[in-house]
């Protein structure tokens, strides 16, 4: 969990300097202390400074336990409901479930966009559907002027995988931009025909 930043390295780590710890530098090792989240922290060599594994990281503000936390990343990654949650974990707090199921969601999301080969989808043998819509226009040409907005739909449907991407234009350089970032080679592109996708890849 520490390659992703949500603990710290359990050992190896570096003291960091305070006010009361100008020289410090010293190496963290991993100690029990009952003071700390779980009966755990790092221990620095040099000043024999305790810090908490959690600082810095994805649970430093975290008000549950450790059980409480795994138990609903456990359910959240089985994608149990918050009522399944709230029945399973014993949490009746309605407001905690429903934060940290978006708090996972947001990580997930954050990571998937971090390293854009988990977004691309297709391959050989692989159909990917491809399809643009509009989602903000002037209705009638009536009202208020509004840019319009699209947006452009990838789906494999053999792995149940699919990517929404917001373009400026609905043109061909917008949607051979699209593929090429979303869509591996090899993949046989199923489209509505329409002129834009009248190209070779």
């Amino acid at each position: 969990m520490s390659a992703y930043g949500l603990l710290k390295p359990i050992n190896g780590g570096v003291c960091e300097k305070s006010k009361l710890r100008l020289r410090c530098g010293g190496e963290l090792i991993f100690r029990k202390n009952k003071e700390y989240k779980g009966g755990y922290a790092l221990r620095c060599k040099n000043c024999s400074k305790f810090t908490a594994m959690t600082k810095g990281t994805f649970f430093h503000n975290a008000k549950l336990g450790w059980y409480e936390i795994f138990l609903l990343m456990l359910m959240w990654c089985c994608d149990i409901s918050v009522g399944g949650m709230k029945r399973l974990s014993g949490i009746n707090a309605d407001h905690t479930l429903i934060d940290w199921s978006q708090l996972l969601r947001d990580i997930c999301s954050w990571k998937l966009l971090q390293v854009p080969q988990l977004t691309r989808i297709g391959g050989p043998g692989h159909v990917v559907q491809e399809d643009e819509s509009v989602i903000t226009r002037r209705k009638y040409h009536r009202g208020r002027h509004v840019r319009t907005r699209w947006i452009v739909g990838c789906y494999d449907p053999l792995y149940e995988r699919g990517v929404i991407v917001h373009i400026n234009a609905r043109d061909e350089n917008s949607l051979i931009a699209v593929i090429t970032e979303h869509v591996l080679p090899g993949s046989e592109i199923w489209t509505d025909c329409w002129r834009g996708y009248d190209y070779e890849m």
